[in-house]
């Protein structure tokens, strides 16, 4: 999320529960992703960073997985992006 404010900005992480799971959102207010990207962010060794490696999300979401949770974007706009992840409890 600090990436995406290279000039500063804030970032907010709350947690819910639903249904026997932990959900955790993250948004900041960057400027967004480009429309074009998005459906392809979780992909290994993407980027779209000079010196990004395209693993940070893909291992994330591998990580989620193999511990029956995910991850998504939830939203991206030149506002900010959320983030939402979750695992079970339990």
């Amino acid at each position: 999320a600090t990436q995406a404010m290279p000039d500063g900005g804030r970032i907010r992480i709350s947690t819910t529960e639903e249904g026997g799971d932990a959900y955790f959102s993250i948004t900041d207010t960057g400027t967004g992703m480009p429309k074009e990207i998005q459906a392809d962010i979780f992909e290994s060794f993407l980027t779209h960073r000079p010196d990004g490696t395209g693993l940070g999300l893909s291992i994330s979401k591998r990580i989620l997985r193999s511990h029956h949770g995910n991850i998504e974007l939830k939203e991206s706009s030149p506002r900010g992006t959320t983030f939402r992840f979750w695992l079970p409890l339990g």
